[in-house]
C-alpha cells in the first residue's frame, strides 16, 4: 500500500496506535509473538478489539455504515442499469408494453443465439456486481487496518479505486475455484439423471450436500486470510491465496481454536441483532398491514415503498454492528499469526 499520512499524535507513541500495540504485544523489548502462550495468541485479538472499540467505536461504526450504504447503492445502480437494458432489448423484440416485453422474453428463450446472448449478459451482470460489491466491501478492511495502526487519509471512493484492479482478479480467481469445485457435484447430478433411480437420486442428494459442505468449509478455513494478503501486504492475488494456505497449514491448532471461539462469540453477538431485526420487521410489517386494510389507494403503495426502505436501512444499521466485532478481531489475529510463520 502507498504511504499514508498519520494523524496528529497517532504515531509510534500515539494513543490511537495503542489498541494495535496491545493486541500485537509490542513492548520496548521487541515483539513477543513467537514466545507468547497459545492462550495469549487466541485471546489477545478479542481483547485488542475491545480496547480499540472502547476508544474508537463511534467513528469506526459510522464509517462502516457509510461503506455499507455506498455498497448497497452501487449494487442497486448497476442492477437498475442492466434491468433497463434488458427491458429495452425485450421491448425491441416484442413491443414496448407489458405484453410486448413478455412476448419478447418468449422470443429470446426460443432462439438459441438470443438465449446465449442473454446468458452472457447475465454472467457479465453477476461478475460486475460481484466485483463492485466486493471492492467497496473490502475498503472496510483497509479502513480497519488504518484505524488500528493510527493512520489517516481514508476515503471510500479513493480506496475503492486503488484496490479495484486486485479485487477484480480476486473475483475471477474465486469464481474459477468455485466452478472447478462444482465439477464433481455436476458429475454426481449427471450420474443421477442417467440412472433414473429414485434411491440413487436420494443418495446422490446427500452426496452432493456432504461434498459441498466439506469442500467449502475446508476452502473457507485455508483461504480466510486471503484478502489481507493482497489488500494489506500488497501481494499478488494468487500469491496471497498461497500465503493464506501456508499460514493455516503451519498453525492449524491455533487457527482452529481461534475460529471456534470467533464463531462462538459471533453467534452470541448475532442473537440480539437478529431479535432486533425481527422486532423492527414485525413493527413495520404491522404498519404496512394497517395501511393495506385501510385501502387508501396510492398512499398505501407509497407507504409500502417507504416501509421497505426503512426496513433495509434499519437492517443495515443493525447488522453493521456485527462487522464492528468481526473485522477488527479477525484482522488482529491475522497480524499475530502471520508473525509466527
Amino acid at each position: 500500500m502507498p504511504p499514508l499520512t498519520q494523524k496528529k499524535g497517532a504515531g509510534n507513541g500515539g494513543p490511537k496506535a495503542a489498541p494495535l500495540k496491545a493486541a500485537l504485544g509490542s513492548q520496548p523489548g521487541g515483539p513477543r509473538s513467537k514466545e507468547q502462550s497459545l492462550g495469549d495468541l487466541i485471546l489477545e485479538p478479542f481483547t485488542g478489539c475491545l480496547d480499540f472499540l472502547g476508544k474508537r467505536i463511534a467513528p469506526y461504526y459510522t464509517t462502516l455504515v457509510k461503506i455499507a450504504f455506498v455498497q448497497g447503492l452501487a449494487v442497486f445502480a448497476i442492477g437498475a442499469v442492466f434491468a433497463v437494458i434488458a427491458i429495452l432489448l425485450l421491448g425491441i423484440l416484442g413491443g414496448f408494453s407489458l405484453l410486448g416485453i413478455s412476448q419478447g422474453l418468449g422470443i429470446a428463450m426460443a432462439s438459441l443465439p438470443l438465449l446465449v446472448a442473454g446468458c452472457v449478459l447475465l454472467l457479465i451482470l453477476v461478475v460486475l456486481i460481484s466485483w463492485i460489491e466486493t471492492t467497496i466491501e473490502m475498503t472496510a478492511i483497509n479502513y480497519t487496518a488504518m484505524e488500528l495502526e493510527g493512520k489517516a487519509g481514508f476515503g471510500i471512493i479513493e480506496t475503492a479505486k486503488r484496490i479495484m484492479g486486485r479485487t477484480f482478479r480476486y473475483v475471477l480467481v474465486n469464481l474459477g475455484i468455485v466452478l472447478v469445485a462444482m465439477l464433481p457435484a455436476a458429475l454426481i447430478v449427471g450420474a443421477m439423471i442417467a440412472l433414473g433411480n429414485p434411491i440413487a437420486g436420494f443418495v446422490g442428494v446427500f452426496l452432493i450436500i456432504g461434498y459441498m459442505v466439506v469442500v467449502f468449509v475446508a476452502f473457507a478455513f485455508f483461504a480466510q486470510f486471503w484478502r489481507y494478503g493482497f489488500l494489506i501486504d500488497d501481494l499478488p492475488v494468487v500469491e496471497a491465496l498461497k500465503r493464506s494456505f501456508k499460514i493455516a497449514k503451519a498453525r492449524p491448532l491455533e487457527v482452529v481454536l481461534f475460529d471456534l471461539l470467533f464463531i462462538g462469540i459471533g453467534i452470541i453477538v448475532m442473537i440480539p441483532l437478529f431479535i432486533a431485526s425481527m422486532v423492527v420487521g414485525f413493527g413495520l410489517g404491522l404498519v404496512q398491514m394497517i395501511f393495506s386494510l385501510l385501502s387508501i389507494g396510492i398512499l398505501t403503495i407509497v407507504m409500502a415503498v417507504i416501509i421497505t426502505i426503512v426496513r433495509m436501512v434499519a437492517n443495515l444499521l443493525i447488522f453493521t454492528l456485527a462487522q464492528v466485532y468481526y473485522t477488527p478481531t479477525h484482522y488482529l489475529f491475522w497480524k499475530r499469526i502471520k508473525e509466527r510463520i
